[in-house]
């Protein structure tokens, strides 16, 4: 019953509400004032009629009441007869205290019980009561019975002293009197004064009904009608209308609220497309059918497409051909879960077959009620980043590669040279055949080792054949006093030897200078190398200058991703005050968000690589400075090896010069 009710309810207008609800509060307001009027007034006649009854029983009790007293029944008699003869329908009864009748208006009723003419159990328990007290009733007692209605009034006889004569002192009650006063007549003009009253009523009802309806239909109904055909024609997607009213009522407020609305509604949605043809990244919508509905030029160049001619055409699997459109397609997933999907690195095959790696985030729009009414997509093109990462990590690993290579021949050099120092003027370094300064540095310190080890045997010879000069001429010298004879030819022998000995000192003082000039070009070989790896180090230097400016471009986008953030926050803020109708902008703008937020977490990673990059830069600075050292020692001590070489051959050219002297004394001898 309730269920019908309220589906009747539903069903019916609101002009029928407000006029069923008319009639009912006027009809109820209208019922109380009839039942209380009637009330009042029969009520009022009651009591007339009960005063009269009253009046008369007194009147009567005072007219029987000497008589009685004498006992002159006669006239009591013909008391009662006259009330019956004058007052049509009045019946007076006076009972004994054993409510046996000894008078009655009703003559053949003397001696019966009077109640037999009391037909309510109230009226004698009522004649009861006031016989065993004394006291008369409060109240009169009305009795209906076919047709007929009385009212019953009672009064109990007391046993005064006028009385003592006959009945004696003992009773205190002698009977009763009881007076029933016809009250039918008074029944039927209030039948009628009620009738006349409901018929005025109802027809004050009806009036007061089809004024109101009037007045209603004229300030209510109609304007709620109009307000109630602008309204479906806004449900339907039409925010052109206006609504005009300039009443100060509620409903000329509620229609000024509406068309203010109406006017909030266009200007948020003319905010919402133009934020929305702001968006510089890729953006699409589209619907449960995942049919793209929406497409900006951003997306249709990244996809190859044109957005005009594939809105409501084409699925987004058919543009992208992503390698997700069949597994976990973002959003797809976000309309099956009601959750939105951020930072997703997937691949899509633009209309050119040309796959590009991007970042996406998904969202689902829904409508007031919570219902999936389609989903959007906001993409980024990282392949600019991708190839920038690749880039870098390339770098990185040839610079990790170079130097670690450049550190094995360093020391590979080192060793060589470490025993070299020690003496060892046996061993070579080998080239790695790249034919660069390092390479040049091996073949200047191989040709400087082997120019070495020539000269300090070249100097061994020379040195061995001096001692066996000098030998001879001491063994000469001793012998000369006991071979006199033989000075002559020992003196050609010594100018001779003499002669070879300068011969050979003046080829080691060639071959010394030789090493001298090899020391020399081992010194400029050198002085290159260092010269390279001074050249390194300022490459290395701007590699290091390059990844800063990374660095710098890195914070130029992390404040371009803040700005963003900034905007969609101020984006959502909007939407927010948008209500229900930017609950879609609102997802739209919490996305723009996390894309930024995914943007910059992006950019700080790329940031903390290229950091890592330059300190490993720095690190290759500091090996590459070490090298510079080294090379630098290495000059040092082949001018050291080189001025020896000069001492050497001064000494050699000092020691020629004496044997030439010698060679000229000898021939002088």
């Amino acid at each position: 019953m309730t269920d019908r009710t309220h589906s009747l309810l539903r069903r019916t207008g609101l002009r029928v509400k407000i006029l069923v609800a008319t009639i009912v509060v006027v009809a109820g307001f209208t019922g109380v004032f009839l039942y209380q009027t009637l009330s009042f007034h029969s009520e009022s006649a009651l009591n007339l009629v009960a005063e009269s009854s009253q009046s008369l029983l007194e009147n009567t009790y005072s007219a029987i009441k000497y008589p009685m007293s004498i006992g002159d029944s006669e006239t009591v008699e013909k008391q009662l007869k006259d009330i019956k003869d004058h007052m049509e329908g009045v019946e007076v009864y006076i009972s004994d205290f054993g409510n046996r009748l000894t008078y009655a208006s009703e003559e053949d009723r003397i001696h019966t019980d009077v109640t037999h003419y009391l037909w309510r159990g109230e009226s004698q328990k009522a004649l009861a009561d006031a016989l065993g007290t004394g006291l008369s009733p409060k109240q009169s007692f009305t009795e209906i019975k076919d047709e007929e209605a009385f009212l019953v009034t009672i009064k109990p006889l007391l046993n005064e002293g006028p009385c003592h004569h006959c009945h004696g002192g003992s009773k205190k009650v002698l009977g009763a009197m009881v007076v029933k006063h016809p009250v039918k007549e008074v029944y039927a003009s209030l039948a009628a004064a009620r009738n006349r009253l409901i018929i005025s009523s109802a027809v004050e009802i009806i009036g007061i009904i089809l004024v109101i309806n009037f007045l209603f239909n004229r300030l209510v109904t109609r304007r709620i009608k109009s307000l109630a055909e602008k309204t479906g024609l806004v449900s339907a997607g039409d925010i052109t209308v206006e609504v005009h009213d300039d009443s100060q009522d509620s409903i000329g407020k509620l229609s000024q609220n509406f068309d203010q609305m109406i006017r909030n509604i266009r200007d948020r949605i003319e905010y919402a497309n133009s934020l929305k043809l702001g968006i510089s990244d890729p953006f699409f919508l589209v619907d449960t059918d995942m049919t793209v509905t929406y497409m900006n030029d951003a997306a249709g160049r990244l996809g190859g497409v044109r957005p005009k001619e594939i809105l409501g055409k084409k699925t987004c699997e058919e543009i992208f051909d992503s390698d997700v459109c069949h597994t976990v397609c973002p959003v797809k997933k976000a309309m099956e879960t009601g959750e939105a999907t951020v930072g997703s690195k997937v691949s899509i095959t633009n209309a050119e077959r040309k796959e590009i790696p991007i970042y996406t985030s998904a969202a689902a729009l829904k409508d007031s009620a919570g219902k999936i009414l389609g989903g959007f997509e906001i993409m980024r093109d990282i392949s600019k980043e991708v190839e920038a990462e690749s880039v870098l990590r390339n770098s990185y690993l040839k610079e990790e590669e170079a130097k670690k290579n450049m550190q094995e021949r360093v020391k590979k050099l080192s060793d060589i040279l470490s025993r070299v120092a020690e003496g060892d003027l046996t061993v070579r370094s080998e080239a790695s055949g790249e034919n660069d300064a390092m390479d040049q540095l091996v073949h200047r310190t191989n040709e400087t080792v082997d120019g070495m080890q020539e000269l300090i045997t070249q100097t061994k010879k020379a040195a061995l054949i001096v001692v066996g000069g000098v030998r001879n001429i001491s063994e000469g010298n001793q012998e000369l006093s006991q071979r006199t004879q033989q000075q002559a030819a020992a003196v050609e022998e010594t100018s001779a030897t003499v002669e070879q000995l300068v011969s050979s000192i003046n080829q080691n003082a060639s071959n010394t200078q030789r090493a001298d000039s090899l020391s020399k070009e081992a010194v400029a070989v050198a002085v290159e190398g260092g010269d390279t790896v001074e050249k390194t180090t300022r490459a290395m230097n701007d590699m290091s200058e390059g990844s800063r400016k990374i660095v710098e471009m890195m914070d130029l986008i992390n404040e371009i991703t803040f700005q963003t953030n900034l905007l969609s926050i101020n984006a959502a803020v909007e939407a927010a005050r948008a209500g229900e109708h930017g609950r879609g902008f609102n997802v739209v703008a919490n996305e723009i968000r996390n894309l930024a937020k995914r943007s910059s977490e992006a950019s700080k990673d790329i940031q903390s690589l290229v950091r890592d990059i330059m300190e490993r830069v720095d690190t290759g600075k500091e090996w590459v400075g070490e090298l510079e050292n080294g090379f630098k020692k290495i000059v040092q001590t082949i001018k050291q090896v080189s001025d020896a070489l000069s001492e050497v051959s001064s000494g050699t050219q000092e020691s020629s010069r004496g044997i030439e002297q010698i060679g000229q004394g000898v021939d002088e001898m």
